[in-house]
């Protein structure tokens, strides 16, 4: 059986093996070995974006653009260090229009904004931030003691968008040495913007960024930076990947196979059928809400599906094969046998290396029939274990058989003394007659035959040829007969 395997970013952009992504890292940040934590067990690419050490920015960003006309849901995961008093700064979800700064300043800039003022360090505007800040900076940047978060557009941290709220709770460190998980999700219908860390809705914003941030133009590039100051923590970045496995299915004739695919994030999802048919078409902005799609089958075939995350789209099919069930080894359901001539009659069930059951228990390819009744088999195939039953009913008949001689002497000397069948066997009804060669009646019986060449007064028929007839139905009443021929009487 085949496993197909994708391996797709949660935030919008899958990839098939084989397939990276155009990721740029600037200032301090670098890539690092995929890092395994109890929150995201499953990151398939992370980086450093402040090792922990003082006045670093780090930045990591996806150069395909984003569309903000479409809805995307996103997953990360955040390493906040474990310093906690002398810890900082933090970082901050950024989308940016193309072309501008790729970095910001360090300290309270989180690496997007201008907080330092100085040349290199001009902000990314224009931008939408998320922060996930760690230090306490006062009533500049509307900063709260606990490690928080808030929303700042065009990294001009004197106008706070949303106020900040604690990460975990007042007086809960989010420096903790743990991975934590967030979730950015935007409606494309609604213009909402929500943040989520550690499954907590902590941020929901409702504006038309596009227009107000991004001066009309939907497409965006994303990325996360990352700043330390006096402070310092080792700050990194891990995006999450689900291992998706479609596989091959298997199915018994007249059965109906399922499968199916969901992972949540999707923008469009589709399944077609090899000759092209659209099974389900869906998108994000359809306004329906998809949840996990089942496809149902009774026929062997290929299956494709099409999955997208904004600009990128993977591709994978499943097979779909139907398995024969076992022969089925009796031509009719009725057969008549004759015990006499046709036993010892045995009943195959064919399907050699399969398995079997018959009615009596007897597991062998082939039983002997033992009287009349129905004779039943279950076969089964060693593959799926697919299975057909067959049955038989087997009555006793047996085809009428009569022969006469064409000679007998009833001369008295007790030899060949009385006209009888040769055979005679499975005959019911019967009207025997003899005639003389002027077509004179000389015997005839329904009841047994066995004529002593007397004629009908009871007188011996002259010796020479005689000619007869023999009309008969068999013992069911069913086969029917005509036998003509000549005997010859000698004394």
């Amino acid at each position: 059986m085949k496993s197909l395997v994708f391996t797709c970013f949660l935030f919008l952009f899958c990839y098939a093996k084989g397939f990276s992504q155009d990721f740029i890292t600037v200032g301090n940040a670098f890539e690092i070995p995929v890092i395994q934590g109890e929150a995201c067990l499953e990151a398939g690419t992370c980086f450093t974006l402040t090792e922990d050490q003082g006045s670093q920015a780090g930045a990591v960003w996806d150069l395909d653009t984003i569309n903000l006309n479409q809805s995307f849901d996103a997953t990360f995961c955040l390493y906040l260090g474990v310093n906690d008093a002398n810890g900082a700064d933090g970082f901050a979800f950024v989308m940016r229009a193309p072309e501008t700064n790729q970095i910001g300043g360090v300290g309270q800039g989180l690496g997007y904004a201008d907080y330092n003022e100085t040349p290199e360090n001009e902000g990314i505007f224009p931008s939408i931030a998320i922060e996930y800040d760690t230090w306490d900076n006062g009533a500049v940047g509307n900063d709260i003691p606990d490690d928080h978060t808030s929303l700042f557009y065009n990294g001009n941290l004197a106008i706070p968008i949303e106020p900040s709220v604690p990460l975990l709770g007042l007086g809960i460190n989010a420096e903790d040495g743990e991975y934590h998980t967030t979730r950015i999700v935007w409606d494309a219908l609604t213009f909402q913007l929500d943040m989520y860390f550690d499954d907590e809705l902590l941020i929901s914003h409702n504006e038309n960024i596009i227009e107000s941030v991004f001066g009309g133009f939907p497409q965006v590039i994303w990325g996360f930076t990352s700043s330390t100051g006096g402070s310092s923590n080792l700050q990194q970045i891990c995006f999450p990947t689900t291992s998706v496995i479609t596989n091959d299915y298997f199915g018994c004739d007249g059965e109906t196979v399922e499968f199916s695919f969901y992972i949540e994030g999707l923008t469009e999802y589709m399944w077609t059928d090899e000759l092209g048919n659209v099974l389900v078409d869906w998108n994000i902005n359809s306004g329906v809400e998809l949840t996990d799609t089942i496809i149902t089958t009774d026929t062997s075939g290929t299956f494709f599906l099409d999955i997208e995350f904004n600009n990128n789209t993977i591709s994978d099919s499943v097979e779909v094969t139907f398995i024969e069930n076992p022969e089925t080894p009796f031509e009719t359901n009725f057969i008549e046998l004759c015990p006499e001539l046709d036993y010892p009659y045995f009943l195959d069930a064919l399907n050699d290396g399969s398995q079997y059951l018959w009615q009596n228990g007897d597991v062998s390819q082939s039983v002997a029939l033992e009287d009349e009744g129905w004779y039943s088999v279950l076969i089964t195939e060693p593959v799926l274990g697919c299975t057909s039953v067959d049955s038989i009913q087997v009555s006793h008949f047996c085809i009428p058989r009569v022969a006469f001689p064409n000679v007998f002497t009833p001369n008295a000397d007790s030899l060949n003394q009385f006209f009888v069948p040769a055979i005679f066997d499975y005959i019911g009804e019967f009207n025997f007659r003899v005639f003389n060669r002027w077509g004179g009646e000389v015997y005839s019986t329904s009841n047994s035959i066995k004529w002593d060449g007397d004629g009908p007064n009871s007188e011996p028929v002259p010796d020479g040829a005689y000619f007869y007839t023999f009309d008969y139905v068999g013992l069911k009443g069913v086969q029917t007969g005509k036998l003509s021929g000549t005997l010859t009487i000698l004394r």
